[in-house]
């Protein structure tokens, strides 16, 4: 499979929150894919925030050059009426550290 493809099915098994597939994409050796901020944006643009903060704490130290765009869409992410109020909050504390203030 393409990069692309592994990108884009990754982003389904998290919208649909399929743990054990996304798993099984990621630490399968037959696929070989690696988890990147680009997967992580992704999920995050998508509302899936829950899902979000297992990306983060499984891969947080892969998630630290694009902090202000995952910030901004954190930022955007509070005026969603969805819930997940908890999984918002514990990503912008984590995020909001990684920034650099002008």
């Amino acid at each position: 499979m393409e990069r692309n493809d592994l990108r884009e099915l990754f982003l389904l098994f998290a919208i649909k929150r399929k743990i054990k597939l996304m798993s099984f994409l990621v630490n399968s050796e037959e696929f070989k894919m690696e988890v990147d901020e680009n997967n992580f944006i992704d999920i995050i643009e998508n509302s899936a925030y829950d899902i979000g903060v297992l990306v983060y704490r499984e891969y947080f130290l892969l998630l630290n050059t694009k902090t202000d765009k995952i910030v901004n869409l954190l930022i955007k992410a509070f005026t969603e009426t969805n819930g997940m109020l908890e999984a918002k909050a514990f990503l912008m504390k984590r995020f909001v550290k990684y920034m650099t203030f002008e």
